[in-house]
């Protein structure tokens, strides 16, 4: 196994098989240095070019087009696996897992759905910013998305949003008063 360094063309976590050539490439590395990563990403690139777009377009699901993993398992397979000789290998726990604890995948398997999906990805990032102590998004962002969803009034002064957003009292009192009052009412 390559050790991780300038040598390195990619880093993968391994597929469902400890063979080199069989990767996932839901999430890796590539060292574009690397001749070896040239010269698999310009094969990868001809193999999806050689697809049809009419192809693509009538695969009624994912499982009937013509999918990249195999189509890089094929390259990095061909000349006994010449391809895989400068690949770094990480585990599943580090690297491109559900629980990786350095790059994480949510899996088509785990959630078929595009949209559980997202919602899954969007819960795993404010959980770690929350692990840090991070805000998740900008004040703004996260008062309307608040608003919209309890249905009240939005003010038309992003300062003033700022200025409710500035103290949790602050926000839990116009919620309070947003949420009391009757339909087309103004904002407060």
């Amino acid at each position: 196994m390559n050790t991780l360094g300038l040598g390195t063309a990619f880093v993968f976590a391994h597929g469902g098989t400890e063979q080199p050539w069989d990767v996932n490439d839901g999430a890796f590395l590539a060292n574009l240095a690397h001749p070896d990563t040239r010269e698999v990403i310009q094969a990868w690139r001809k193999a999806a070019g050689d697809t049809p777009l009419s192809h693509l377009r009538a695969a009624e699901s994912w499982s009937i087009a013509p999918r990249d993993q195999q189509m890089l398992h094929t390259i990095l397979k061909a000349e006994d696996n010449r391809l895989t000789r400068h690949i770094h290998y990480e585990p599943f726990t580090f690297f491109n897992g559900t629980k990786g604890t350095f790059v994480r995948q949510i899996l088509r398997h785990h959630e078929p759905e595009l949209a559980s999906r997202v919602r899954a990805i969007e819960l795993e990032v404010e959980l770690a910013l929350a692990r840090q102590n991070q805000p998740a998004e900008s004040d703004v962002a996260a008062f309307c998305a608040l608003a919209r969803r309890l249905q009240v009034p939005i003010p038309d002064d992003a300062a003033a949003i700022q200025d409710i957003m500035s103290d949790a009292r602050r926000l839990a009192d116009y919620l309070r008063q947003a949420v009391s009052l009757p339909a087309g009412a103004p904002v407060p």
